[in-house]
């Protein structure tokens, strides 16, 4: 879409949907939580949806780990996200269009029959897997990826 086309539509993107990192992710700091429950840290060589693989380099080896989504419970990746788009909200028009609030509850239901529940800022579902943008303790927002293929139910 043109630059024009974004300008004459008036409705607001949803809250980080587009996202335009690309390569600016490679390298950053990660946790890679798997379905086992055991955390993983290291450093984000490149999230590979077609393969559907995360390739890190953990903090205790040498060699890059290619790790499948299929034993993945969520990536979280440690880089403060800055979040665009300071337009002020449009009023709604009529009473059937509803704008999102700022930040919005989600539960997530794991093929496990594991329930997280949170909030986040943002969301994108592509066809590998939920974006999630929530907020840790200190207010930073950062970028969390779980792959459609673990998820059973997602609720936003």
């Amino acid at each position: 879409m043109s630059n024009n086309a974004q300008n004459i539509i008036d409705l607001p993107r949803p809250p980080l949907s587009m996202t335009s990192d690309g390569d600016a992710l490679a390298g950053a700091e990660i946790e890679v939580q798997f379905l086992s429950g055991s955390v993983e840290k290291g450093s984000l060589i490149s999230l590979q949806g077609p393969q559907q693989s995360v390739v890190v380099k953990t903090t205790h080896t040498a060699c890059p780990r290619d790790i499948s989504f299929s034993i993945i419970r969520s990536v979280k990746i440690n880089r403060p996200i800055e979040l665009q788009g300071n337009r002020q909200p449009l009023t709604a028009r009529s009473n059937d269009v509803q704008l999102p609030e700022k930040s919005q509850p989600f539960q997530l239901h794991y093929n496990d029959n594991r329930v997280v529940d949170g909030v986040t800022w943002g969301w994108l579902v592509d066809e590998y897997g939920l974006h999630l943008f929530p907020r840790d303790t200190a207010g930073n927002s950062f970028r969390m990826f779980i792959p459609l293929q673990v998820l059973s139910l997602i609720h936003i």
